[in-house]
């Protein structure tokens, strides 16, 4: 007769299909992944800076006790493009393989308040945009305006040492 497998609290208070690392996200996965991204905005990094915040997010639930599977940076932002897509287009019945209804209406609630964010943040950064590029004209202008004025005293500098000089002669 074989004894059971012992098992640790920590995985026994898992969902059954976490144990496995590899396994493919369900509803509760697209939950923390959803909070993970609300946290540390990643839409919002820099440019050239998204990579790394992704991989971020896939070390912090990576981390996690309850979040089980085992992905990287790059798959998290892939399937949060599907979530999102699916999200837009108003695909969320192909979302709702399983899970719970409560589940349902959570990751309904953080896909709009994530897009809802992202909208903001475009419409900031055009705005941001815009301003950095009357900033760098103005500065520009002033820089043509300095170089006039510089040249203009230069002239009247000139003609009055060449009045200066017809007068002496």
């Amino acid at each position: 007769m074989s004894t059971p497998p012992i098992c640790t609290p920590d995985i026994a208070e898992l969902h059954p299909d976490e144990t496995s690392g590899n396994r493919k996200f369900a509803c509760h996965h697209d939950i923390k992944l959803l909070l993970q991204i609300a946290f540390a905005s990643p839409c919002e990094a820099d440019h050239g800076k998204q990579l790394q915040a992704w991989s971020a997010i896939a070390d912090a639930l990576g981390q996690s006790v309850t979040f089980g599977l085992k992905k990287k940076g790059p798959a998290m932002k892939a399937r949060f493009d599907v979530l999102m897509s699916r999200f837009v287009r108003g695909e969320s019945a192909s979302l709702r393989k399983s899970g719970t209804a409560e589940e349902y209406k959570e990751r309904e609630q953080l896909l709009q308040d994530i897009k809802t964010r992202m909208d903001d943040f475009k419409a900031s950064e055009t705005i941001r945009k815009d301003a950095c590029r009357r900033k760098l004209e103005g500065s520009e202008n002033s820089g043509t305006l300095l170089r006039k004025m510089a040249l203009g005293e230069l002239e009247r500098n000139s003609q009055e040492e060449a009045g200066t000089q017809t007068e002496e002669t």
